[in-house]
């Protein structure tokens, strides 16, 4: 069963809960098992250490920066609206 949040619109249309549940559900499954499929190849070909110093430069980093940038220019007019 779907919780129903607060009620934004009260005129919504409640079938687009379950839609948006099965595409979180199925759809994002398939893509963590699919991305699961690749990795054992490049732990063969680089060792472990070398794979996880590769993902932490191509993933970590990236990550960080826009942690660091974006997410504080996003946040700004929600907090200039709180003011």
């Amino acid at each position: 069963m779907v919780a129903r949040l607060s009620c934004v619109d009260p005129h919504r249309w409640n079938g687009f809960l379950y839609f948006v549940a099965f595409n979180d559900l199925f759809f994002m499954s398939l893509m963590f098992f699919l991305s699961g499929l690749f990795v054992w190849g490049s732990l063969e070909r680089k060792g472990r250490s070398r794979y996880l110093r590769d993902r932490l430069l191509r993933l970590g980093v990236p990550f960080l920066a826009v942690a660091a940038l974006v997410a504080p220019l996003a946040y700004y007019p929600a907090y200039l609206q709180t003011g």
